[in-house]
């Protein structure tokens, strides 16, 4: 269950932090038209409780046979608004637009620009995402103990909220 939740937390972790860093410097850097309705809803994001869609992303987990899966565990974990706001904002204190037009002048491209200017910039904010993200993805019970469902899979908190039943008898299965 140690190596299931290794999998699983640096597969959510590595995701969480692409993800998060190329949205935040999408939102920080461009200006498009639909930007701000985007960045709202990331907000919006915060405000709805993840139980809230376990419900339907399970289905749509069962529609795509991804059940006891690492995929079905780590896909819908990828996005975090929270790490994408994070990311926005260390990218807008970081970055200095005149850094990325001179770059742009040289010749670079967006890849080329993402890779070699603005990621060393904010090294130091993916290492503190990534420390949040692999913190909270390591104590994570919920969404695993719906996703994984036999034992070979289970995670290390799986594994440990049910040796409470071998000291001591859980409530459920008391009656």
């Amino acid at each position: 269950s140690l190596f299931n939740s290794l999998v699983f937390t640096i597969g959510t972790t590595l995701g969480v932090l692409i993800v998060a860093t190329t949205a935040g410097y999408s939102f920080a850097m461009f200006r498009y038209p639909g930007r701000q309705p985007l960045f709202y809803l990331t907000l919006v994001g915060l405000a709805i409780p993840f139980q809230l869609i376990a419900i339907p992303l399970f289905d749509l987990l069962v529609t795509y046979g991804m059940i006891d899966s690492y995929a079905g565990a780590i896909l819908p974990a990828l996005t975090h608004p929270v790490a994408v706001i994070f990311m926005k904002h260390n990218m807008e204190q970081a970055l200095v637009e005149d850094l990325l037009n001179s770059a742009r002048i040289d010749g670079a491209s967006e890849f080329q620009i993402f890779i070699r200017i603005v990621l060393p910039l904010v090294r130091t904010g993916i290492a503190a995402l990534a420390v949040l993200m692999f913190i909270r993805r390591m104590n994570v019970l919920f969404w695993p103990l719906i996703v994984f469902r036999s034992p070979e899979m289970e995670v290390a908190t799986q594994f440990i909220s049910g040796l409470r039943g071998i000291f001591r008898p859980t409530p459920w299965v008391e009656v």
